[in-house]
């Protein structure tokens, strides 16, 4: 058999002469027990347990930096489940209990068409105050004004940090609380982004951002994909 390295034992018989060197009988403290060669070994214990310290508590440490490993890992996984659990009992939280009608299809001039057949303006099920809010929206966007335009938007990306802060999202700003959003537990990310990019050249360019009706409309339909997704207006 074989002896891990730095193990200790007692001399039992020996030396014995034996193919050019000499042998000891030793009797380590676990098994097994045996004849050694005399080069392999050393009475010295304690200076060499000194010497060699670092290797010596590795050794000894590695089954339990294994065991810690296998306990980080679990804690990680759980953590990771916890908050998975969590965004998705938020996203519930935001959900409303009746069911929403159609999301915008089309523009014809001043007037948001829903649908092929008929006109109305947009009242989908939700936060009441959302509603109210998107519906000031729409009455923006429809009118002649380019500054009621991008008032529209300015006032969408508003109710959009809400939305992340109801949804328990962290950050200084939407782009922060954007930048810790799972893909896969938010479909219309990119339409987010996309819509929020814009939002921030009018913050930064004021009235000298020049947008048609038609980008404003294309904008706000990013906004509303987004709120049908998670049912908030």
């Amino acid at each position: 058999g074989k002896q891990k390295e730095y193990k200790t034992g007692m001399i039992q018989e020996g030396p014995l002469q034996a193919f050019n060197q000499n042998w000891w009988r030793v009797n380590f403290e676990d098994a097994p027990d045996g004849w050694v060669p005399e080069y392999s070994f050393t009475s010295y214990v304690n200076t060499y347990k000194t010497t060699h310290i670092i290797p010596i508590t590795w050794g000894f440490m590695k089954p339990v930096l294994w065991v810690l490993s296998i306990i980080l890992l679990i804690m990680l996984m759980a953590s990771k489940i916890r908050l998975g659990a969590m965004r998705a009992e938020a996203v519930d939280k935001l959900k409303p209990k009746t069911v929403t009608p159609p999301p915008i299809k089309k523009s014809t001039g001043a007037h948001i068409v829903v649908g092929e057949e008929e006109e109305k303006e947009i009242l989908t099920a939700g936060d009441r105050r959302s509603n109210d809010r998107w519906m000031h929206i729409v009455q923006l966007l429809q009118s002649h004004n380019q500054n009621d335009w991008r008032q529209a938007i300015i006032e969408a990306d508003i109710i959009l940090e809400e939305m992340l802060d109801k949804m328990g999202y962290d950050g200084n700003s939407i782009g922060d609380k954007l930048k810790n959003v799972e893909p896969s537990d938010f479909r219309t990310l990119q339409q987010a982004w996309e819509a929020h990019k814009v939002r921030n050249r009018i913050a930064h360019m004021g009235s000298e951002f020049q947008v048609s009706h038609q980008d404003a409309e294309r904008v706000i339909n990013l906004y509303q994909e987004v709120f049908d997704e998670f049912y908030y207006i």
